[in-house]
């Protein structure tokens, strides 16, 4: 069974420096030779902006995974020129993973919201940025009748998962993951359900997302009364166990 390389072919350089943004700044994000990912280190003040800039290709899939202590910071992905955001933070999570429509010069916008902005609150965070070539990978959501399924790869030795969701409006969802053994065979990947706590208010409508070893699954609160507008995020992240690999819960947030 042949596999295509990863969307993000996960070279990755760090970088430590902390940049304030009290107003609005921004700074140019550059790989380093041989590598397409970045770890970027940076810290938001009340209504400070800071804007991370991006020369990327139509046809390339950039991931950004934001990582902070709270819910207040988000980023937006906005397009060269005037265009609509490719994606906005407060109302799509903390996870972005996209194919670029044109080529051009793109902006990663950090800031902040809530309490955490009009008490000029400074925010520390981590960005994680990275970019595959035209074309490789794979990441489809294939729809069926009664449900859906959305199948991904990524990795030299690939990882797949498969989404299934229920029929009708906001379906329940089930997640299916292998893992390659070197691109030989396949094995099962083990999926805890929801626990208690997890899954308190959950009618479906799930949407996933998959960034180097991180799975982030999102779906609506409900309470009795119907939708509570509040949406829950968690991050499952893919370990090797002593049979094999396993998701494991590694964040659950509320916003």
């Amino acid at each position: 069974m042949a596999f295509d390389r990863n969307i993000v072919a996960a070279l990755w350089i760090a970088t430590s420096a902390v940049v304030p943004a009290d107003e609005t700044s921004a700074r140019r994000i550059e790989f380093a030779k041989g590598s397409n990912g970045v770890e970027l280190r940076g810290e938001v003040t009340g209504h400070g902006v800071l804007d991370y800039k991006l020369v990327a290709k139509g046809g390339q899939t950039v991931s950004v995974n934001l990582e902070a202590g709270t819910p207040s910071i988000n980023f937006n992905v906005l397009p060269p020129g005037d265009g609509a955001a490719l994606h906005v933070g407060s109302s799509e999570g903390n996870t972005f993973i996209g194919r670029l429509p044109v080529d051009g010069d793109y902006t990663i916008r950090t800031y902040l919201m809530g309490n955490a902005r009009d008490a000029g609150l400074t925010v520390p965070y981590m960005l994680k940025v990275s970019v595959g070539e035209e074309g490789t990978g794979f990441d489809r959501t294939l729809e069926l009748q009664g449900g859906a399924f959305r199948v991904v790869t990524t990795g030299d030795d690939a990882k797949v998962y498969v989404y299934s969701r229920g029929p009708g409006l906001g379906g329940a969802s089930t997640i299916h993951a292998w893992s390659s053994n070197h691109k030989r065979s396949m094995s099962p990947v083990q999926v805890p359900e929801l626990g208690e706590a997890q899954g308190r208010g959950y009618r479906g409508g799930d949407e996933f997302s998959v960034v180097e070893n991180v799975l982030v699954r999102r779906f609506p609160v409900h309470a009795t009364g119907g939708p509570t507008g509040k949406t829950r995020q968690i991050q499952y992240r893919l370990e090797a166990g002593e049979a094999g690999w396993l998701l494991k819960v590694d964040r659950v947030t509320d916003f």
